[in-house]
């Protein structure tokens, strides 16, 4: 496309910050946390996709994440209900987006509404089992861009991810 330099620069700053990134989680010797990450489309009467591979797999692991969808689903599909609760992570993640005509969807991106997804998640936080799993017990239950996962800016969320104290504000 004619912009070398520009990419080249994107993806040293890429690199750069990727790598930062890995190294204060190695320096910071944390426990890894189990993380549930779940696409929160469908709103919370029905399971959405979890991750086993690639997209946010590849950055709770990248970050020291234990993803409690490894080994569960090949690439993405959704988790039995009794199989998060057994596993009782610590960390989840609403995986959401600006998608048009998903009533139910946790929305955020670009002129979304936080009242609305904190709205949205919390509904989440309604289902059987959930206010009693750490992850919610600690509020330590996000929303996430989806997007993010396959874009040069997943560094953004591997930084929060990576970062306990970023996640308590």
């Amino acid at each position: 496309m004619g912009a070398q330099d520009r990419a080249e620069a994107l993806a040293g700053l890429y690199e750069g910050k990727i790598n930062d990134t890995i190294a204060r989680v190695a320096a910071a010797g944390d426990t890894p946390k189990k993380v549930y990450v779940e696409l929160a489309k469908k709103g919370p009467a029905e399971v959405g996709n979890s991750y086993g591979n690639g997209m946010w797999a590849g950055v709770i692991e990248l970050v020291g994440g234990a993803n409690i969808a490894k080994g569960q689903v090949e690439n993405w599909g959704p988790l039995a209900p009794e199989y998060v609760l057994a596993e009782q992570p610590e960390v989840i993640l609403l995986a959401g987006s600006e998608w048009l005509g998903a009533p139910e969807a946790v929305l955020v991106g670009i002129g979304a509404d936080p009242a609305a997804a904190q709205e949205k998640m919390a509904a989440y936080l309604t289902r059987a089992g959930w206010a009693d799993l750490p992850a919610a017990k600690s509020g330590d239950v996000h929303a996430i861009y989806h997007g993010g996962s396959r874009s040069l800016s997943d560094f953004v969320f591997a930084r929060y991810l990576g970062n306990p104290e970023s996640r308590s504000r």
